[in-house]
């Protein structure tokens, strides 16, 4: 795959959603490894709402010499699977994610990482779910650290 190739892929989440699907009809590790590469580096659609921040984070604001008085905070929406336990929903894109499922919330553009920085901030949460109206896939909490340390595709 040529560079521009690869970063439109990396870009539409389209190259996300494959080595998903290869992993899951093969199991192999060389598999995992590449979707964790891509992981990294891949910006994700967070389905969330806008909330008035606490006190708190408006005193940080200040100290920071940001703007305005009433900050607004991102809340992430959480989904819980038949076990009940809750992850963090990430969408490869936007158009992944279910249109009513679009209109009831706001969606947040991140980079994988920072979801997986979320997602420990989060005690009740065990993990992010990709893709949970289509091509599901969980990424535990425990497989946050080998996503961290491995290197960027060049």
């Amino acid at each position: 795959m040529e560079n521009n190739e690869f970063a439109m892929a990396l870009a539409d989440g389209s190259l996300m959603r494959r080595l998903i699907e290869k992993f899951q009809q093969t199991g192999a590790p060389e598999d995992l490894s590449k979707l964790f590469a891509v992981l990294k580096m891949s910006m994700v659609a967070v389905p969330g709402t806008a909330e008035l921040a606490g006190e708190e984070y408006s005193e940080m604001i200040k100290e920071n010499n940001a703007q305005g008085r009433n900050a607004v905070k991102f809340v992430p929406y959480k989904i819980k699977d038949d076990e009940g336990n809750s992850y963090l929903p990430v969408f490869s894109h936007p158009n992944q994610v279910a249109e009513e499922f679009a209109k009831k919330y706001r969606l947040a553009k991140l980079a994988f990482v920072q979801c997986m920085d979320m997602a420990e901030q989060l005690s009740d949460v065990s993990g992010i779910a990709i893709d949970s109206h289509t091509n599901y896939m969980v990424i535990k909490k425990d497989f946050f650290n080998i996503i961290r340390e491995l290197p960027v595709i060049e």
